[in-house]
């Protein structure tokens, strides 16, 4: 499932794209896809295969474009969600990032590629190999000789399946894909978390709840979610990670929801 700024899009098992406003409703647009990328503004990003040939595509279509082949160590699918940021200095032009994947080859990678609304590029930037690992924009801190703390808007990469199966490894990114490097044992994933591949992310600000539990992670059960008394003492908010399902190495899906936020992060500033 992708969605842009306009409308959600989806593949029958066939490849034959439909898509929706509402979620409810949908029709075929009648075009076909090998595999969904992400999008770009109004735009959607995809893989078709010609003739054994694998091409960028798109939907709708921009007047003139024609579909061109993939680079050979481009992820052909399993990227992890590709991502759509502003430059402060380029607001009109969004960049978008994705990392990981499976090549046409069949082989895995852990390269970062990012699209421009024009072209597709890979950045320097790569982890271990993977597909199925989830990008998210977060924020990372660092802390001088002198005590002084500095935030920085980070990419933060987890899990995903490598060779040797599904991993829980956290990679942090301050310069949007570039360079990445392990997180350190404070950003690691609690061990209570089973690893997990294909799972999908949303980070959510929430006002700041007085009744913190004990754990920086909490389970929330799907089908129940527990009733949460929220005192809003001020206007800080808390930007929670939700990760959603996931599968692990026999290909089953959790059927969970997660929830977490860096632990500074869960205190509002002192006056």
């Amino acid at each position: 499932l992708q969605a842009t700024d306009e409308a959600l899009y989806m593949l029958s098992q066939t490849g034959e794209l439909y898509r929706s406003e509402n979620g409810v409703e949908w029709t075929s647009t009648g075009q076909t896809f090998y595999s969904l990328v992400g999008t770009w503004k109004s735009r959607l990003l995809g893989v078709v295969s010609e003739n054994g040939v694998y091409k960028h595509d798109c939907y709708p279509r921009p007047a003139g474009f024609v579909p061109y082949p993939t680079a050979a160590n481009f992820p052909i699918t399993g990227s992890s969600p590709m991502v759509t940021f502003v430059s402060e200095y380029d607001l009109d032009s969004p960049q978008s990032i994705m990392v990981g994947g499976r090549m046409a080859d069949d082989n895995l990678t852990g390269a970062t590629w990012g699209y421009d609304g024009e072209a597709w590029a890979q950045l320097q930037g790569s982890i271990k190999p993977c597909e199925g690992a989830i990008l998210f924009p977060y924020f990372t801190f660092t802390t001088s000789e002198y005590w002084i703390t500095t935030q920085y808007t980070s990419w933060i990469v987890i899990g995903g399946r490598e060779a040797a199966g599904v991993a829980d490894s956290v990679y942090v990114s301050v310069n949007n894909g570039n360079t990445w490097s392990k997180a350190p044992q404070s950003l690691a994933m609690p061990t209570y978390i089973n690893p997990r591949a294909f799972a999908s992310v949303m980070v959510v600000d929430a006002d700041f709840t007085s009744r913190s539990a004990a754990s920086l992670w909490k389970f929330m059960p799907i089908r129940r979610v527990p009733a949460m008394s929220v005192a809003r003492t001020s206007d800080y908010q808390i930007p929670y990670i939700y990760i959603f399902g996931g599968e692990n190495n026999s290909g089953d899906i959790y059927n969970e929801i997660w929830r977490g936020a860096i632990g500074r992060l869960r205190y509002p500033p002192i006056p």
